[in-house]
């Protein structure tokens, strides 16, 4: 399909689509190879571009709806029954980027999805908030249920993976940046306002993992968040050391202005809890392995 609309509503009845509508005024389908397939397609919008060699949009109740949206790149795929593009200024651009899940939603005011082979898979996957911005070469963001919401919201770096049902990352101005990052568990909860997680190979792993709070920095290269059942929650909470380790079932960290800052710091143990206004852990090699102890 190589078409350019500008009119008030086109309605095309082909062998490869049922119900295929597109209204708006300057509406534009361009290149080589460019496919939209599905029973009751809509894409709806005034200065809508898509363009691309090979870029197919396939999937039964498939709605891309908004003024000025843009999908851009070779062998982009947008796959998925009920899968729902909404929002002004929306850009979607990158090669070999792929959108597939049954009911997925993408839907906000300047949401941009810029990346080489950058992959969003997953049943139920929520994308909502102003202005968010996931954008890195190889990011992966997979899962049933998965939520990402939140003004000013930005996801960035190469080989970035958020994989689990029902992970929840909501806040405005939240950040995680950081190349080999992996945020994976059922359940896993990450809310704040100006939340900042960055760092080289960071991993949060660990069913009903929760770091909640309002300017939470979570920085360092090789940090590592495992255990099930690990809470992180406090206003103004800092972790910030080259190989920090948080390990152990049930362990955890509140309060406001807690700060654990170090090298090589490890925190390791069942049912460890660290509670307490401006508590401070400051110590290069500093380990803390203790079942059951109080601090």
């Amino acid at each position: 399909m190589n078409e350019s609309h500008s009119c008030i509503q086109v309605s095309l009845r082909t062998p490869v689509g049922l119900k295929i509508t597109l209204v708006g005024a300057k509406t534009t389908i361009i290149g080589p190879k460019t496919t939209i397939i599905g029973p009751k397609t809509t894409i709806i919008g005034p200065k809508m571009t898509i363009i691309g060699p090979k870029a197919t949009l396939i999937g039964p109740k498939m709605t891309i709806i908004g003024p000025k949206t843009t999908i851009i790149g070779p062998k982009t795929t947008i796959i998925g029954p009920k899968a729902t593009l909404i929002g002004p200024k929306m850009t979607i651009i990158g090669p070999k980027m792929t959108i597939i899940g049954p009911k997925m939603t993408i839907i906000g005011p300047k949401a941009t999805l810029i990346g080489p082979k950058m992959t969003i898979i997953g049943p139920k996957t929520t994308i909502i908030g102003p202005k968010t911005t996931i954008i890195g070469p190889k990011t992966t963001i997979i899962g049933p249920k998965t939520t990402i919401i939140g003004p000013k919201m930005t996801i960035i770096g190469p080989k970035t993976t958020i994989i689990g049902p029902k992970m929840i990352i909501i806040g405005p101005k939240t950040t995680i940046i950081g190349p080999k990052t992996t945020i994976i568990g059922p359940k896993t909860t990450i809310i704040g306002p100006k939340m900042t997680i960055i760092g080289p190979k960071m991993t949060i792993i660990g069913p009903k993992t929760t770091i909640i709070g309002p300017k939470t920095t979570i920085i360092g290269p090789k940090m590592t968040i495992i255990g099930p059942k690990a809470t992180l929650i406090g206003p103004k909470m800092t972790i910030i050391g080259p190989k920090t380790t948080i390990i152990g079932p049930k362990m955890t960290i509140i309060g406001p202005k807690t700060t654990l800052i170090g090298p090589k710091m490890t925190i390791i143990g069942p049912k460890t809890t660290i509670i307490g206004p401006k508590t401070t852990i400051i110590v290069p090699k500093t380990t803390l392995v203790a079942p059951k102890r109080h601090l």
